[in-house]
């Protein structure tokens, strides 16, 4: 089963090795909203091949590889239909109480290896693939986090043993890639409209120390733009929005190293938002 922000779609499979494939799309977080919409969907074995028949779609048959590319491809368009307005931005996220903390990169940084061990430390993790800005909020995408086996060794035991749990597909070079969802580190994975509060461009270090430093905005938002998906319309209102949200937000650069000091330097942007939070409720008291 997977959830967009409208529907909750079940997936049955009769073929017990595809059906473990499958399962890498899997993701059930708690997403804020009314109650969702049951999609059924049955994945048939018809002459040797596997068969998606989806309402409003052409039949997709092939492999489980070629099954899983459909349902990726369906979840998505679900989604942009629910979010006619929003603006997809390619990145990681992590919530907080002040708002949604917007990891972006190149491929390859290290983003969704900081993402698990930050789940794996008690972080709310809550999307490793999009955020979506509308009417000046920001929601991530339900999507499970996506880690290659090389990133095992950088974890923790513990943090290992729960990705080698998780479903998995197959790589170029055989190596596994799974799919793990935040709620398997034991904190609830619930998914919120909320303010972009942070936007940290995170480039790779690997092996060296790790820096948390102030970043020029302009500097994020050309980062930001080189994933940028627009809405289909109202695309000036979308790119208005998005300036408002980012000016809101406090951006900075991580150079990613070792991750010993990860959650300390986490936990420091924290710290400064409830120094701010508690300023303006003093300020609020006065008035």
């Amino acid at each position: 089963m997977f959830r967009t922000f409208a529907r909750d779609v079940h997936i049955s499979c009769a073929d017990q090795s595809a059906a473990d494939q499958l399962a890498f799309i899997g993701c059930s977080p708690k997403i804020e909203g009314a109650a969702r919409e049951r999609l059924d969907l049955e994945v048939e074995t018809v002459h040797g091949f596997l068969r998606l028949d989806a309402p409003g779609r052409v039949a997709v048959e092939g492999s489980a590889a070629v099954i899983l590319d459909e349902l990726y491809r369906l979840r998505f368009e679900m989604v942009r239909a629910e979010c006619p307005g929003g603006l997809f931005v390619r990145g990681g996220t992590v919530t907080t109480d002040a708002g949604h903390i917007l990891f972006v990169g190149e491929a390859g940084a290290g983003k969704s290896t900081l993402l698990v061990h930050l789940a794996d430390l008690g972080w709310s993790v809550t999307g490793d693939d999009q955020l979506i800005i509308e009417n000046n909020l920001a929601r991530p995408f339900p999507n499970s986090l996506r880690v290659r086996s090389g990133a095992l060794p950088c974890l923790s035991a513990r943090a290992a043993d729960i990705v080698r749990s998780s479903p998995q597909i197959p790589g170029w070079f055989g190596q596994p890639t799974y799919a793990i969802e935040p709620s398997a580190f034991g904190r609830p994975w619930e998914i919120w409209s909320r303010p972009l509060r942070h936007v940290i461009l995170v480039e790779g270090n690997h092996g060296g120390s790790s820096r948390l430093q102030p970043l020029d905005r302009t500097i994020a938002m050309e980062e930001i733009f080189k994933d940028l998906l627009l809405p289909a319309q109202s695309r000036a209102r979308s790119l208005a929005a998005f300036n408002a949200v980012m000016s809101s937000a406090d951006c900075w650069r991580w150079t990613l190293g070792r991750l010993d000091d990860a959650g300390r330097l986490l936990q420091e942007l924290i710290d400064v938002d409830d120094c701010l939070g508690s300023l303006e409720v003093r300020r609020a008291s006065r008035s």
